[in-house]
């Protein structure tokens, strides 16, 4: 994949891409950003493709931890995970996610 030596990846022409938007349930973002270790920091999702920019909720207050991203991601693939613990909203973006072999059928 072209730039995985970086901090953004380039899709290649034979990459997925998945980037939306979800609602977890009431608490749901506060029990993942509350875990100290984590590190979570303010943060804005960067790069949405245009189409996803007006869905995005307005009042969010976005944070993100690096950490959190990599234990997601496992290095399989890369992705980036955004929370809102305010509306329980995340935004995520990754390239070529694949589920995590613990995750079941």
């Amino acid at each position: 994949m072209l730039g995985t030596d970086s901090k953004v990846s380039v899709p290649a022409p034979t990459d997925v891409r998945v980037v939306g938007f979800a609602r977890l349930r009431a608490g749901g973002v506060a029990a993942i950003v509350g875990a100290s270790e984590r590190g979570f920091q303010p943060a804005l999702p960067r790069q949405l493709p245009e189409e996803f920019v007006r869905f995005m909720p307005r009042s969010a207050r976005w944070v993100r931890s690096e950490s959190f991203d990599r234990q997601v991601t496992g290095g399989t693939y890369s992705g980036a995970f955004y929370f809102d613990p305010g509306a329980d909203w995340v935004s995520f973006d990754t390239t070529n996610p694949s589920a995590a072999a613990s995750s079941g059928p």
